[in-house]
């Protein structure tokens, strides 16, 4: 059971209802649930500054299941949402995906460092990864690729427009024979490009795409296939022809101990 007691705020603003207001101590629990949870970069801070201020941010935004950080103040109030969820037994962590695999998927080439994900993502990409894996031919199909999820701190992430609070993902798509071929073959982003049409094998997508979206929660499913598309497994968007952009949404919160 996870405990987070507080006896007054902590973050931007003021007291209110005479209760304290960053004190010491609540700022050291509220620091020290952060790191165990992964926010890691707050490792010792003692006073209130910027940096406490938009990890609070990125917290709310992931809890709120934004893509982008945005629309949070900075403050946790004593049995408010932010207070709640850090005290929850399914917080979400955040956690270095680099070279992380499981049956059925594996983490490949990241660009620009975007390794960072919450332990939502991690959890639900391993319960699609193994339903995936005994629904395929495996090992005779290619596994789940990931790729780009956010950076270390959250945040702006080059490259993309979203993937800034770890509920976004990216996916090479699978490619036949993957004796001979393997992630590093990027396709292009035509149906009308032959390479596409000899390389893409739309069966493993079809699996993937459905075991994605029975064990992870999703928002949406960005890709432009076709066929996929008329199946309502994705949906069309600009510059997506070439992988899937996966965006998750937050469990039901389970309380711990807050009061």
């Amino acid at each position: 059971m996870s405990i987070l007691k507080l006896e007054g705020s902590v973050g931007t603003g003021k007291s209110t209802k005479n209760l304290p207001h960053n004190s010491p101590a609540d700022l050291i629990a509220v620091r020290d649930r952060f790191i165990d949870l992964g926010f890691d970069w707050l490792r010792g801070k003692t006073k209130w500054d910027t940096a406490f201020a938009d990890t609070v941010k990125l917290f709310q935004s992931i809890c709120k299941g934004n893509v982008r950080v945005t629309g949070c103040d900075g403050r946790i109030d004593v049995h408010g949402f932010t207070h709640r969820w850090l005290a929850a037994t399914n917080a979400p962590g955040w956690v270095d995906m680099t070279r992380k695999r499981g049956p059925g998927w594996e983490v490949v080439q990241v660009d620009y460092n975007n390794s960072f994900a919450t332990t939502w993502m991690e959890d639900r990409l391993s319960s699609a990864g193994m339903q995936y894996h005994l629904m395929s031919l495996a090992p005779r199909t290619a596994p789940m690729w990931v790729r780009d999820f956010s950076k270390r701190t959250g945040g702006k992430t080059r490259g993309h427009g979203t993937h800034q609070t770890g509920l976004n993902v990216d996916m090479r798509l699978p490619i036949k024979n993957k004796l001979t071929y393997n992630h590093s073959h990027a396709l292009k982003q035509g149906k009308d490009d032959r390479d596409y049409e000899d390389l893409f094998d739309i069966d493993a997508a079809r699996s993937q795409l459905k075991a994605i979206r029975a064990q992870m929660k999703v928002k949406n499913i960005l890709f432009n296939d076709e066929t996929l598309r008329k199946e309502r497994l994705c949906i069309h968007h600009a510059n997506h022809g070439g992988h899937y952009h996966i965006t998750i949404v937050p469990p039901d919160r389970i309380d711990g101990v807050y009061r």
